[in-house]
C-alpha cells in the first residue's frame, strides 16, 4: 500500500529500515508512512461520520486515505512539495479504488 497509485513518479533508493543492507528504489521517500488500517481505525476512533480530519503534517497522505475510505472529509496541510506529490497520487488512488476494495 505503500507505492499504490504512485506509477509514473520518479523513483529513488531509500533506506526505510536503519539496518538494511540494500536499499530499494522507491517513489514514496517518506520515512514514517503509516499502515492505512491503522489510520482508519483511528479516524473512526476520533471523528465523527459527519466529521472533517484535519492533518497539519500530511507526510505521504496515509491519513487522507484513511479519511477517505471511512467517507470523511480531509483537509491536509504538507510544506515539502515532494511529500504532496506523494499524498496526492496515493489518495487519489484510492479515492478511484473505493472502501471495498481497501485494506
Amino acid at each position: 500500500e505503500r507505492e499504490a497509485g504512485l506509477n509514473g513518479l520518479p523513483r529513488r533508493r531509500v533506506e526505510i529500515m536503519r539496518h538494511s543492507t540494500t536499499p530499494k528504489p522507491r517513489a514514496n521517500v517518506h520515512q514514517t508512512v503509516k499502515p492505512v488500517a491503522l489510520m482508519r481505525w483511528l479516524t473512526r476512533l476520533v471523528t465523527p461520520p459527519s466529521g472533517i480530519v484535519l492533518d497539519p503534517f500530511m507526510g505521504s497522505g496515509t491519513t487522507g486515505i484513511a479519511a477517505i475510505i471511512e467517507e470523511r472529509q480531509f483537509l491536509g496541510i504538507e510544506r515539502e512539495s515532494e511529500y504532496v506529490r506523494i499524498a496526492h497520487h496515493r489518495i487519489r488512488h484510492w479515492m478511484m479504488q473505493g472502501p471495498e476494495d481497501a485494506p
